[in-house]
């Protein structure tokens, strides 16, 4: 078998995607205002922005299913949890505190110095708002940590929406190594805890039952690991024509499902939207379309992998970033018309992503951060625990007063 450590569609998707949220986001919040979300310009930057978190989560699932793969080859067959949690643990805290001191950072200039949105971003003729102002509250920093932000916020980070998607993520990163547990390793405690994870989230207050939304597209990443790991797939010519016929088809039902119901369509809060497979089948296609050599013939691929390397970052930086931006510049562009004003996001777009790469040359270095996350695991590990717990007791017995 043969384990591929770097696909190039994954860093290209990876990369694009990125971009594009970042860039419907940036619209939504400079450009939003003068339009309104009924304009071609909108409806399209809407579809495109939730089309790419689902192939961020394409992504994530191909991604972990490699992981899990590679791991249980170099194990001799066996699943080592231990190393599988703190790479993953190594990959998601870093950037997810960066974000939230961001977002605290934010909070405290927009409202210490009063600024545009401290009581209410409007302003008067406004068509839409990408938040009415900046509020945080202690849930908004401590419910990610944990990553239950869509459990106790169901509607997600008022000031950094896009953290609701990371619980989604995270939880599906611990019921896979769980599954992994139970089928390789024959765990029957991994099994017990798979299904009380499962039943407790399902069951929840928040936006558990979304969970079902997404596991698909989530899981169809994963089979087209295994596909790539076990050389199912390939790049010849018959598997090339399929994919382009079905990228064309999947182009037509994009265009027929925007004009047709608008951003609303991509909305999986709202019913009698498309089920969640069809997703799941768009998003491959277009992640395997994307990936394949008509991006390196557009000279797009060298862009998007460079994009990839702080793609993770620019997710969880950029929305308090934009609130800053809505903060110091639209009352000096209240009034400017469609072309200004989209040249302004443009502007605020370029130095987001600056940002976002200089902070992601400290916070998604794994070499530095993964020993530190191996030695919490190996000290959090339930056996030890379960074993100081019983020691302590045990030296505790010993003194009590007969």
């Amino acid at each position: 078998m043969n384990t591929r450590p770097h696909v190039p569609w994954l860093s290209h998707m990876r990369g694009l995607s990125s971009l594009v949220v970042c860039a419907a986001h940036t619209y939504n919040a400079m450009v939003s205002p003068v339009t309104g979300l009924e304009f071609t310009g909108d409806k399209w930057m809407g579809a495109l922005s939730y089309l790419a978190v689902y192939v961020f989560f394409v992504i994530s699932g191909y991604s972990i299913a490699l992981s899990i793969l590679s791991n249980k080859d170099r194990n001799a067959g066996r699943f080592a949890a231990r190393e599988f949690a703190a790479d993953r643990l190594a990959r998601l805290v870093p950037p997810l505190v960066a974000a939230l001191l961001v977002t605290v950072g934010v909070y405290l200039l927009v409202v210490g110095l009063a600024l545009n949105g401290a009581g209410s971003y409007q302003l008067g003729g406004e068509k839409f708002l990408l938040r009415n102002k900046v509020a945080l509250g202690w849930k908004d920093i401590a419910t990610p940590l944990v990553f239950l932000q869509t459990v106790w916020l169901p509607h997600g980070v008022g000031m950094n929406g896009s953290l609701w998607s990371l619980s989604f993520e995270f939880w599906f990163y611990v019921m896979a190594g769980l599954f992994t547990l139970v089928a390789v390793n024959r765990d029957p405690r991994a099994a017990l805890l798979l299904l009380l994870l499962g039943t407790g989230y399902y069951y929840s207050n928040g936006t558990g039952r979304f969970h079902l939304w997404y596991l698909p597209v989530w899981c169809a990443g994963c089979l087209m690991a295994v596909g790539y790991h076990h050389e199912r797939l390939s790049a010849r010519p018959l598997v090339r024509a399929l994919l382009a016929a079905l990228a064309l088809a999947s182009v037509a039902v994009l265009v027929r499902a925007v004009a047709r119901y608008g951003v609303t369509v991509f909305d999986v809060y709202r019913p009698g939207v498309p089920t969640p497979l069809v997703y799941a089948a768009l998003s491959v296609v277009i992640a395997l379309l994307c990936g394949s050599a008509a991006v390196g013939r557009l000279g797009l691929g060298r862009v998007f992998n460079w994009a990839s390397e702080y793609s993770y970052t620019l997710y969880v930086v950029h929305f308090p970033l934009l609130l800053l931006a809505m903060s110091l510049f639209r009352p000096v562009t209240h009034g400017w018309g469609f072309g200004p004003m989209l040249a302004v996001g443009t502007g605020i777009f370029v130095a987001i992503n600056a940002f976002a790469y200089l902070l992601s040359r400290v916070v998604e270095n794994r070499r530095t951060f993964r020993p530190v996350f191996q030695r919490a695991v190996r000290a959090l590990a339930p056996e030890r625990l379960s074993g100081a717990v019983t020691r302590a007791l045990f030296r505790r017995l010993r003194h009590v007063p007969r």
